[in-house]
């Protein structure tokens, strides 16, 4: 349970850390807006995704030896501890700020006998990953709020760092005769930080029907050759009101 804590304590750090910088500079933005009503106000949006379950591919390399595996959905269900992600942006004028956060938990328990079944192990293994991404955007058309007429839409750049972070912990017990017991709890994390581009974009198809499409890329092979990281999504909104839409992707 300890070793759970940690593991969870660690990316909600960072995941804090760039929500309070969010929030600063939105509390920032309410401020310059009520000095001056003449200038382009502040809008801002915050989205939060529900995730369905699809397959996992994997590839990991140790000791020049390489294994890869698939997951099914079902398979996956069973493994999938936490999966959740969230992005936010304000702006003022085209200019703006986002952030964007994803996190991944999936954890394992085992146990096995060996030796005749003199000795019995068992443990637990949790792998985490998780995604931050801070950067600065422009906006080249109408703001997502404007764009209601059919045909109309924006272009989004933004440039920025993303930082990534994997956890791995295992706890291991050993039980033997004659009372014999071995314990043994290990860890492993890598954080890396790297330049982020990226680019978004939607288009109105009907009065309350948008499409819209994002993709991204970080590292660019500065840190070496697997230095690489990318992320795409396409999917369609619809307006359920002045300030609320619900998106498909």
């Amino acid at each position: 349970m300890f070793a759970m804590m940690k593991n969870i304590q660690r990316p909600t750090l960072i995941l804090s850390h760039l929500i309070a910088l969010f929030c600063v500079i939105a509390v920032v933005a309410t401020q310059a807006q009520t000095q001056t009503e003449q200038q382009h106000v502040w809008s801002g949006s915050a989205e939060v995704y529900l995730h369905a379950t699809m397959k996992q591919f994997s590839t990991v390399t140790a000791n020049d030896f390489e294994g890869r595996t698939q997951l099914p959905p079902n398979e996956l269900r069973k493994l999938l501890e936490f999966i959740g992600s969230t992005r936010g942006s304000i702006e003022r004028g085209e200019l703006g700020f986002m952030v964007d956060a994803a996190y991944l938990r999936i954890g394992k328990q085992f146990s096995t006998n060996f030796a005749d079944d003199l000795f019995s192990g068992a443990g637990r293994i949790t792998l985490s990953l998780g995604v931050y991404d801070a950067a600065v955007r422009y906006r080249f058309g109408n703001g997502e709020s404007d764009a209601s007429k059919p045909g109309t839409g924006n272009v989004v750049t933004y440039a920025g760092v993303r930082v990534i972070g994997l956890w791995a912990d295992i706890d291991a017990e050993i039980q033997g005769p004659f009372g014999l017991s071995f314990r043994d709890q290990g860890e492993a994390e890598r954080i890396r930080a790297q330049p982020l581009l990226g680019v978004s974009g939607s288009v109105v198809l009907l009065p309350n029907l948008r499409a819209f499409a994002r993709a991204d890329a970080g590292g660019f092979g500065l840190a070496g050759i697997q230095d690489f990281s990318g992320n795409a999504q396409v999917g369609l909104g619809y307006t359920l009101c002045a300030s609320l839409q619900t998106n498909l992707s």
